[in-house]
């Protein structure tokens, strides 16, 4: 890994900081919606929020594999793929398990 190590790190600490508060001011907006009496929206607004802390890490490992994928570690890209098929597959078997 070059000096760009650092870098992606910062970045990476960035878009999870922000990508979490941005989640989290989501999921407010629902509860606030919710007790002023509009419950759908609410309940919408709510779970669109708690989908985005899901996909916080998602997001990160996509990140990573793009960065590996310029910095020509296909070693590390392996590895990168191997998590989001995994993801991939434990969601399609949640999603039937319903």
């Amino acid at each position: 890994m070059d000096s760009s190590g650092p870098r992606i790190a910062r970045s990476l600490a960035s878009l999870l900081s922000r990508g979490t508060w941005v989640a989290s001011l989501v999921i407010a907006a629902g509860l606030l919606l919710g007790w002023a009496g509009k419950a759908t929206a609410g309940s919408v607004t709510t779970t669109a929020g708690i989908l985005l802390v899901v996909l916080l890490p998602i997001i990160r490992v996509v990140t990573v594999l793009g960065y590996f994928r310029t910095a020509g570690e296909r070693k590390f890209m392996a590895w990168c793929i191997a998590v989001l098929a995994i993801i991939a597959v434990s969601v399609v078997a949640g999603l039937n398990e319903s």
